[in-house]
């Protein structure tokens, strides 16, 4: 039997199912397993991208002083050249 009923402007439908434990088990299940995937591949992801952090940030700091090492030893060499070409040329001048 079936009883139709008018409710928030939709017709609702009531029938009489009679659902067992493992059904409604089941269906929970089903509902829920999607839920369960997605919050632990975001977790798991969340604690990836930790663990990527964590790795990165010491090689950019040790990437980052390379290049500050690498720029004060060529401005130390290009001032050694500037030095030497200038001494050259005076040289070459008081002859």
């Amino acid at each position: 039997m079936q009883q139709a009923r008018r409710g928030f402007g939709l017709l609702l439908v009531r029938t009489n199912i009679s659902m067992s434990i493992d059904t409604i088990i089941r269906a929970i299940s089903l509902i829920l397993a999607p839920v369960v995937m997605i919050s632990s591949c975001a977790i798991f992801l969340n604690g990836l991208l930790g663990h990527y952090r964590d790795i990165s940030a010491p090689l950019r700091a040790m990437h980052r002083e390379r290049l500050e090492f690498l720029q004060t030893v060529d401005m130390n060499t290009t001032a050694e050249r500037t030095v030497s070409s200038s001494a050259k040329t005076n040289s070459k001048c008081s002859v």
